[in-house]
């Protein structure tokens, strides 16, 4: 059979070429395919996951991460993310969040948090990791101690993976501060007693409660007023 060549206009030409393109994106059951390329990120972004303070405020040591394919359609909370060599390379990165932070420090992230980061030269020519944690600015912590008569009370970060930091790990023995403003724990509401869980949040690298409050005047505690008697409600604590 004699070849015919078959002349396409700009526009049919195109629409072909679309065509072309969106079936070699496609697989047998005309789902579109997963491009294979860069398991680190995309666009210039690379994840890291962090396993330890960094020197420097806002610097951690860091793992390069890569995306788990096998993982993408699990809906049983498994992890999409997994050391991308074998052997862990250790990467400084800045998170942004913190890079004017107080003189007295403490680390917002913990082990095992995510920062998403690209590369950035400084002044002397010397490529850098920068970027921003992943993880929710409010943080669960459980209290090592019972409330004392100070301002702080040492607790515990609760990781990204659910489980608690303990030891030497990045997040554990973290002194969290009540607003500024109030009194010391001990004279509180609530009264952290030990082992108890709270919500906290990292401010230019100074840990907080979030749902202490003032305790209240005996004067706001007047529930009944007749004729000069007066009957109140104290707190016990």
């Amino acid at each position: 059979m004699a070849k015919q060549n078959v002349i396409l206009s700009g526009k049919d030409a195109a629409r072909v070429q679309k065509m072309l393109r969106e079936w070699e994106h496609r697989d047998k059951s005309q789902n579109y395919r997963r491009r294979k390329g860069n398991t680190g990120g995309g666009a210039g972004i690379q994840i890291f996951e962090v396993y330890s303070a960094g020197t420097g405020d806002g610097i951690y040591n860091c793992y390069e991460q890569k995306l788990v394919d096998e993982e993408w359609d699990d809906t049983g909370g498994a992890n999409k993310f997994a050391n991308k060599d074998a052997t862990p390379v250790s990467v400084e990165v800045l998170n942004l969040k913190e890079n004017i932070p107080i003189a007295d420090y403490t680390p917002a992230l913990a082990l095992y948090d995510r920062i998403a980061a690209w590369t950035l030269t400084d002044d002397e020519g010397t490529s850098r990791f920068v970027g921003l944690g992943l993880s929710p600015d409010v943080r669960r912590v459980r209290t090592t101690e019972a409330a004392p008569g100070a301002l702080s009370i040492t607790c515990n970060i609760i990781l990204s993976t659910g489980a608690e930091s303990t030891g030497a790990e990045l997040g554990a023995g973290v002194e969290i501060w009540v607003p500024p403003g109030h009194a010391n724990l001990d004279v509180v509401i609530p009264k952290l007693a030990d082992d108890t869980y709270a919500f906290a949040v990292n401010l230019q690298g100074k840990w907080y409660f979030t749902q202490i409050s003032q305790l209240l005047d005996a004067a706001q505690l007047v529930v009944h007023e007749d004729d000069g008697l007066q009957t109140t409600i104290e707190i016990c604590t």
